[in-house]
């Protein structure tokens, strides 16, 4: 997820850091725009166009990678789409387009890279991104809130099991709320649906609204660096919805049936 969004605030973060740097989106032309601003700022960096949903793919690209540096530090699992509606209106395209990018594209980054970070036994990094919708469940958010739910949870089995063999290799999870992207842009490139949901177009007008107000790139990537530093496993750029996430605890160790609350963006 190089060439947009919370992917390009990492990519000129590190390019601060002075980095050299791999580069991968499905996005060609996004990458190559990206290639651009980086060549004219010295920056070293190899771009790969790549999707992320196809294993294929991705070993394609950890393979380049380590060919062309000889090593990798820091793994960024970033890629992301959105589709909004009914979950049962949803096609079987899109809960495999979805879940392919999301959460496959994690798995995929994790298959390919950790067994090359672990044999350099070295240092490393990897942050994979989830969202507060791995915590917070809404209607008409089915297909994005699964994603993000599994990526939580396969982030902290990869978290413990990287400990339980004492490898110098660490893990974190970024869970944003509202960043300034075009997540909500994404669908356009989904396999084709039926009519909006009654409450989607409300839905996606307040989403829009709330993320194009959203915290920047830039700062989200600033408190991602802050939390490798300090090796924390939970980045949590957005701690005013800590209470919503309290809730859902609260209602699980009490038995409660869930109640959802929309949260303020």
């Amino acid at each position: 997820g190089a060439a947009s969004g919370i992917g390009t605030g990492l990519v000129e973060r590190c390019a601060k850091e002075g980095m050299r740097l791999v580069l991968a989106d499905v996005n060609a032309g996004g990458l190559d725009a990206l290639g651009e601003k980086l060549t004219r700022s010295g920056v070293e960096y190899l771009a790969i166009p790549t999707d992320v949903s196809s294993a294929e793919q991705v070993e394609t690209l950890a393979r380049e990678t380590v060919n062309h540096f000889g090593s990798v530090d820091l793994l960024f699992n970033n890629a992301g789409v959105m589709v909004n509606g009914l979950c049962w209106e949803k096609t079987e395209q899109e809960w495999d387009w979805i879940l392919g990018i999301n959460l496959k594209g994690v798995i995929n980054g994790i298959r390919s890279f950790v067994p090359r970070m672990l044999e350099q036994e070295t240092e490393g990094h990897i942050v994979n991104t989830s969202s507060l919708a791995g915590f917070l469940a809404a209607p008409l958010m089915g297909p994005y809130t699964v994603s993000k739910f599994a990526v939580r949870g396969l982030s902290e089995t990869l978290h413990y099991e990287l400990a339980s063999i004492g490898a110098k290799l660490k893990v974190s999870v970024l869970c944003p709320g509202q960043v300034a992207t075009d997540i909500m842009d994404s669908g356009e490139e989904r396999p084709a649906s039926g009519a909006p949901a009654e409450g989607q177009d409300q839905l996606n007008d307040y989403l829009r609204s709330g993320i194009s107000a959203g915290m920047t790139p830039a700062d989200c990537a600033d408190i991602v660096f802050q939390a490798i530093r300090e090796e924390r496993f939970w980045i949590f750029p957005h701690p005013k919805f800590k209470p919503s996430y309290q809730a859902v605890v609260d209602s699980i160790v009490e038995e409660s049936n869930p109640v959802f609350t929309p949260t303020e963006l």
